[in-house]
C-alpha cells in the first residue's frame, strides 16, 4: 500500500508516528497539570471552609467563656454581654452552614461526610444548650461540656480537611494551622474554666486539675506548632503572644491557679472583669495568627492553580506549534523532492509519447533505414 502512495503522501505518513507520540506526551502533561490545578482549587475550597470554621470556633469559645461567668455567678454577671456574643456566634454559624453543604465529599477524606454531619447536629443543638443555660438547668461544668463537644466537632473538621489536601507543601502549612487551633482551644478551655471559678469566687472539686491539664495541653500544641518549617508563622505567634494585654492574661492565670494550689487561699482575688478582658485578648491574638496562616494557604493555592492552568495552555500551544512546524517542514521537503520527479516524469512521458514513436516510425520507413545504415555501421 505504501509503495503505491505518492512521495509527498509517504513523507506525511512517516510523520504520523512521531506526531502521535508528541500528542500522547502533550496529553499526559496536560492531564497532570489539570490534576494539579484541580488539587489546588480543592485546597482553596477547603481553606474557605476552614476560615468559616475558625470564625465559628472563635465565637463559640468567647460564648463559652461568658456562659461560664454567667452560670457561675447565678445569672448575675455578663447577661447582656452574653446576649451580644450569642448574636455574633449565630452570624458565624450562618456563614459556616452553606460552606458545609458545599463541601465536595468526593474529593475529600473518607471521614469527611460523617464529621460534617456531626458538626451540623452540634450546631443545631446550640439553641437547646442556651435555653437550658437561661433556665438555670445546667451546672457550669455541664454547660462547658456541651460547648466543648461542639468546638471539638469543628476542630475534627479541620483534621479531615488536612487529610483531604493533596498538595504536600500546602498540607504542611494547614497542619501548622491545625496545631495552632488545638492550642487555642486548650487556652480557651483554661479561660472558660477559670472564668467559672472567678464567677463563683472559689475553686470547686476538679476545677484546678481541669485548668492545669488544659494549660499543659496548650503548651504541648504550641511546642508542636513551633516545629513548623515556616519561621514567619513562629515569629508572628511570638509577636502576638508577647503583647502586653496577652501577657496580662498569663499573669492573671498564674495568680488564679496559685490561689487554688496547695498552700493557696482557694479564693482567687482576680476580678472577673479583668479576666474576661485578658482572656478575650489572648484568644484574639491566636485568631490573628490563624487568619494569617489560612490566608497564606489560600494565596499559595491560588498561585499554584494559576501556574498549573498556565502550564496547560503552554503544553497545548507547544504541541500545536510543533505539529504545525512538522507539517510545514514535511510540505517543504515533499515539494523539494517531488518537483524534480515531476520534471523527470514529464520528460519520460514526452519521450515515450512523442520521440520514441517517431524514431520507430523513421526506422520502419526505407528512407529511415537508409539514413540509419551509416549509423549502424559506425
Amino acid at each position: 500500500m505504501l509503495r503505491n502512495m505518492k512521495v509527498g503522501t509517504k513523507i506525511l505518513t512517516i510523520l504520523v508516528a512521531p506526531l502521535l507520540v508528541l500528542g500522547v506526551l502533550a496529553g499526559l502533561g496536560v492531564q497532570e497539570r489539570l490534576a494539579d490545578a484541580d488539587s489546588a482549587q480543592d485546597v482553596q475550597q477547603f481553606t474557605e471552609v476552614a476560615s468559616a470554621d475558625s470564625a465559628t470556633v472563635h465565637e463559640l469559645q468567647l460564648e463559652r467563656m461568658l456562659t461560664a461567668a454567667f452560670v457561675g455567678s447565678g445569672g448575675q454577671f455578663g447577661g447582656e454581654d452574653l446576649a451580644l456574643q450569642r448574636d455574633a456566634t449565630d452570624e458565624a454559624v450562618d456563614n459556616l452552614k452553606p460552606q458545609l453543604v458545599g463541601i465536595d465529599v468526593a474529593s475529600a477524606s473518607a471521614g469527611m461526610g460523617e464529621v460534617v454531619t456531626t458538626v451540623q447536629e452540634q450546631l443545631n443543638s446550640l439553641g437547646d444548650v442556651r435555653a437550658e443555660v437561661d433556665n438555670a438547668a445546667l451546672s457550669t461544668e455541664a454547660a462547658m461540656e456541651d460547648y466543648t463537644r461542639t468546638t471539638d466537632s469543628l476542630l475534627a473538621l479541620n483534621t479531615e480537611i488536612s487529610a483531604s489536601i493533596a498538595v504536600p507543601e500546602l498540607a504542611q502549612s494547614f497542619n501548622d494551622y491545625v496545631a495552632l487551633a488545638k492550642a487555642k482551644e486548650a487556652s480557651a478551655t483554661v479561660i472558660a474554666d477559670l472564668a467559672g471559678v472567678l464567677a463563683v469566687g472559689t475553686f470547686g472539686d476538679g476545677d484546678l486539675d481541669a485548668a492545669v491539664t488544659a494549660a499543659n495541653e496548650e503548651q504541648a500544641y504550641l511546642d508542636r506548632f513551633n516545629e513548623t518549617q515556616n519561621g514567619g508563622y513562629r515569629t508572628r505567634l511570638a509577636s502576638e503572644l508577647s503583647a502586653s494585654e496577652v501577657q496580662a492574661s498569663q499573669d492573671l492565670q498564674a495568680e488564679t491557679i496559685a490561689a487554688g494550689s496547695l498552700g493557696g487561699s482557694g479564693e482567687p482575688e482576680v476580678a472577673i472583669e479583668d479576666w474576661i478582658a485578658a482572656g478575650t485578648a489572648r484568644l484574639d491574638a491566636y485568631r490573628s495568627v490563624e487568619d494569617a496562616i489560612l490566608g497564606n494557604v489560600t494565596d499559595e493555592a491560588a498561585a499554584q492553580a494559576f501556574s498549573a492552568e498556565k502550564a496547560v495552555r503552554l503544553y497545548l500551544a507547544g504541541a500545536a506549534a510543533a505539529t504545525l512546524v512538522a507539517l510545514l517542514l514535511a510540505s517543504i521537503v515533499a515539494r523539494a523532492t517531488t518537483r524534480p520527479l515531476r520534471k523527470l516524469t514529464k520528460a519520460a512521458n514526452v519521450l515515450s509519447a512523442e520521440r520514441i514513436p517517431r524514431l520507430v516510425e523513421d526506422l520502419r520507413s526505407p528512407e529511415g533505414m537508409a539514413d540509419s545504415t551509416p549509423v549502424c555501421d559506425r
